[in-house]
């Protein structure tokens, strides 16, 4: 409301340019109510399905992601393991072998590219807060943050993520479950 006063009101603007701003505006605030529409519905539906909120109670995940993640999944006993899940993500390393010797590349990157972002920035939050707890994947993940670096252990953390909510879907629980 606050840059429509200064529209309507600053003598600088030429009335055309009031007129496209104003346009612009009501563009910009109507989309605004059409995301806020969108992020209640998808609330609504973390609400209403368990698979949701039962892997949105893995570190990392918010209601958006695990929403988006069961969505993806659809039905987990099409992959064979958590692994599967991973690589169709684009969350595995990639692999380029020849003569018998297997050489491990950066992450394959295929898949769906949002929900790996999400996946990934969960995973920095996790790595931010282990620095402070004690529990064992908090010390695997510090150890590997030392010995690989900062990104490819939040990477690790969100194949592990995706590994542990294929777990929860197909009805096992993970190992080491925090």
């Amino acid at each position: 409301k606050q840059a429509r006063a200064v529209i309507d009101t600053d003598p600088r603007l030429s009335e055309m340019t009031r007129i496209f701003l104003r346009e612009l505006y009501d563009d910009i605030a109507r989309e605004c109510e059409r995301i806020k529409s969108i992020e209640q519905k998808l609330k609504d539906l973390f609400k209403a399905n368990e698979d949701c909120q039962r892997v949105a109670a893995l570190p990392g995940i918010g209601y958006l992601a695990a929403t988006y993640l069961v969505s993806f999944i659809g039905d987990p006993a099409i992959y064979k393991n958590g692994r599967g899940v991973s690589a169709h993500i684009g969350l595995v390393p990639r692999q380029h072998s020849t003569g018998g010797k297997e050489v491990l590349l950066g992450i394959s990157k295929q898949g769906d590219k949002y929900l790996r972002t999400l996946l990934v920035h969960g995973a920095r939050s996790v790595l931010f807060h282990a620095g402070k707890k004690e529990d064992r994947d908090s010390r695997w993940l510090m150890s590997l943050k030392e010995r690989r670096g900062q990104n490819k252990a939040c990477v690790a953390q969100a194949n592990k993520t995706v590994r542990r909510a294929w777990a929860i879907l197909m009805g096992h629980e993970p190992r080491h479950a925090a």
